[in-house]
């Protein structure tokens, strides 16, 4: 069914049709396709309107003086007003660069009243980004979902005044950042957008500009997906991404300034590329929020999952600092109430809804989201609340084992982690025969927190780190005929890409020309040094080490425009490489560049693979002594302990990894011979080695099969059996 209808200028048309290409002609209503020009009249225009559900009003200063496109703007008036604006979705876009947003050209409605973000797009590409999210929003009736979700804020009354005391105990000081911290899913999007509606006071349909940051992201990855917005030519960006640290930076800052003047707020969800994991700021960030040309207001809101110290955050007084704590108990209840008051969910009895918020005591989201689905879902109450909390607290491989039944969803899931992040875009492209249901499981796996968006109008999807991670090690593939016609659509699109208006494509073109670079002599043309970090990454678990060293060695001969935490990566897979590859000269000769934790993680490894349990163990602690949250320390140790008899520590170092990753087969694995070694085992040992065993059975990992056979010919010689 065509739903959108796309309203330009005669002389904008080859716009106007790229931009249904991107879209999708199936779903587009465009004059010069679906009217006969000796027919075309203002019934004919009004039936197609009367039918759209959205409108897309390409901008320009022919457009604006046609009197078909002013008829049409008319028609958007008319709907945008009447009662059934709730199904109807209006979008304006500028495409002219000589029409400013401001123009008069523009009727007021569209540029003041209604406080569109109005701004220049300049690839259909883009464009399309924006039209394709609002027809995920038709799609999925987010338009209910979040009007109800909209007043379901509780609590924060602590934060939010403290958020107001620093934002006025400035004493002429320029705020123009905040850092919002908290554990995942605590809330911390929904406290920036209430605190720059409550105290910024911007109107509550203000959209942010969305970036995600990554541990090994720096800021050639910032200044990509800040371009997504501004849109400078491929060529230009290029050739900033080759200028120094001070010069990136200068870009950086220009690029947010852009995006600042469009009166936008960016909100960047952090997972350790701006606030590191010791808890200080990374470096690339600390110079981009206090660059003296960074625009003197607070538009930038950083989403982190590490509380920032407050020895750091005492450096900085151009950033608010407020970390999340969970809500309360009261707080829960109060969320669960409203949440049944707004999706017209009733019957429950105060101490059932006591009983259910002590279990639902992960995030607010988690709460509404179990409620919603109470609502939506016909159900045995005692039954289907039961599976729901078993569901909330479940691990990875039972969140997703609804996806993975279903084909569709399990090919998606499979597709996105394959990738750093894919398009919209490029996923409707995949799965072209199904869109509406490809759109249905992206919402979900959005619900869920199991995949992510970002980008302008949203566009990018990634896979949350741990599902990816999952998937890869688990023994899903694609059938070869849609791997082969996803890797051609891949291909196809990279071909005929010649502008950054994907940044997947342009990525995945990096990579592409890192893997041909890998073996020349020459020096390596490395644009975006986070790419040649996850390369090297997954060269290494290839098990392709001379690969890695050499890959490495040639990137390390030439740093100078890149922070030292590219350095500091590249080093240490280096010497994990060098370890591996038993090159103990090398490895000696590195190993010093790295901070205290890696460098006796990396010594303890190497000594555990010689043999050399004495020196394997003494090293080993010495890094567990300086960050003991490092499960593959743990990991390491655990297996140092076994071989040198110390059955009880190395029970307790493996117990803690079980319970903190239960889906990993090597947890598994080491657990089971922790608790196997015991020199005397309970009845309660026993029936938990039989648990251990039936979960590796079951286990999806590709590994699972032969470690299994391992744990059974242990059980024999045991005498477990």
């Amino acid at each position: 069914m065509k739903e959108i209808f796309i309203s330009h200028s005669s002389k904008q048309k080859d716009f106007a049709q790229k931009l249904r290409d991107e879209v999708g002609h199936d779903w587009c209503i465009i004059d010069c396709a679906d009217f006969e020009p000796a027919k075309k009249s203002s019934a004919e225009i009004k039936r197609w309107f009367d039918e759209c559900k959205i409108f897309v009003l390409l901008l320009s200063k022919d457009a604006l003086k046609s009197d078909w496109v002013k008829f049409e703007i008319d028609r958007a008036y008319d709907r945008f007003y009447s009662p059934k604006r709730k199904s109807f979705i209006f979008h304006p876009i500028i495409i002219d660069a000589d029409l400013k947003y401001d123009s008069s050209l523009i009727p007021g409605w569209i540029k003041e009243e209604e406080s569109f973000n109005l701004k220049l797009f300049k690839s259909p590409i883009i464009a399309a980004n924006i039209v394709l999210k609002a027809h995920r929003q038709l799609l999925w009736k987010l338009d209910e979902v979040l009007s109800r979700r909209e007043n379901l804020f509780v609590g924060r009354k602590e934060e939010l005044a403290d958020f107001e005391r620093q934002l006025n105990r400035r004493s002429g000081r320029i705020m123009n950042g905040a850092i919002i911290t908290g554990r995942t899913s605590v809330g911390k999007k929904s406290f920036a957008h209430r605190c720059v509606v409550s105290e910024l006071k911007e109107i509550p349909s203000f959209e942010p500009y969305r970036i995600t940051m990554r541990e090994k992201d720096n800021v050639e990855d910032f200044i990509l997906q800040l371009n997504d917005f501004v849109q400078l030519p491929e060529a230009e960006i290029s050739k900033r991404l080759r200028l120094t640290r001070e010069g990136k930076i200068q870009t950086a800052v220009e690029l947010a300034n852009e995006i600042c003047s469009y009166k936008g707020y960016i909100f960047i969800t952090d997972k350790m590329g701006c606030v590191s994991y010791n808890g200080r700021l990374s470096e690339w960030f600390r110079d981009f929020i206090i660059h003296k040309d960074l625009a003197k207001e607070l538009r930038i809101f950083v989403l982190s999952e590490i509380q920032w110290l407050v020895s750091d955050a005492d450096n900085f007084h151009n950033l608010i600092n407020i970390n999340l704590r969970t809500l309360t108990e009261e707080e829960r209840i109060i969320l669960f109430n409203k949440s049944c008051d707004v999706f017209g969910v009733s019957g429950f009895e105060s101490a059932e809804v006591e009983r259910l918020v002590k279990r639902l005591n992960h995030s607010p989201n988690q709460i509404v989201r179990f409620v919603s689905h109470l609502k939506d879902r016909p159900f045995t109450r005692e039954r289907m609340i039961d599976k729901m909390l078993t569901d909330a607290d479940s691990s990875i491989k039972e969140s997703l084992k609804i996806y993975i039944k279903d084909e569709l969803a399990r090919n998606i899931l499979i597709v996105l982690s394959s990738y750093e992040f894919l398009s919209h875009r490029i996923l409707r492209s995949i799965f072209s025969e199904d869109v509406e249901n490809l759109e249905t499981w992206l919402y979900q796996m959005i619900d869920f927190n199991i995949v992510e968006e970002f980008g302008m109008g949203e566009a990018y999807v990634r896979l949350d780190a741990a599902v990816a991670d999952y998937i890869k090690r688990s023994r899903f593939t694609l059938t070869h005929d849609l791997e082969q016609a996803f890797s051609d659509i891949i291909e196809e699109k990279v071909n005929e890409r010649t502008e950054i208006d994907d940044m997947s494509l342009f990525l995945l073109e990096q990579r592409a020309s890192l893997r041909n670079q890998r073996n020349n002599k020459d020096k390596l043309n490395v644009l975006v040094p986070s790419v040649a970090i996850k390369y090297v990454i997954e060269l290494y678990y290839y098990k392709k080490y001379r690969d890695v060293i050499n890959l490495c060695r040639k990137l390390l001969a030439d740093m100078h425009n890149y922070y030292p935490q590219i350095k500091r990566e590249l080093t240490y897979w280096l010497c994990l490489a060098y370890a591996r590859a038993r090159k103990e000269r090398e490895l000696f000769d590195t190993v010093n560049e790295l901070a205290d934790v890696d460098k006796y993680f990396i010594l303890g490894f190497y000594y555990r693979k010689e043999g050399d349990w004495e020196k394997a163990l003494y090293n080993l602690q010495k890094a567990y002594g300086r960050h003991q949250d490092m499960n593959k320390v743990r990991r390491e140790l655990v297996e140092v302990h076994l071989k040198m008899g110390n059955i009880e520590d190395a029970l307790e170092l493996a117990k803690m990894n079980y319970h903190n990753r239960p889906d990993n087969v090597f947890h598994i694995q080491a657990y089971f011979h922790c608790i196997l070694c015991k020199s005397k085992r309970t009845k309660e040992d026993v029936e938990l080695l039989q648990k251990l065993l039936s979960e590796m059975k079951h286990s999806d990992a590709k590994s699972a099969a032969s470690m299994y056979d391992e744990m059974m010919r242990s059980s024999d010689i045991a005498g477990l059996r």
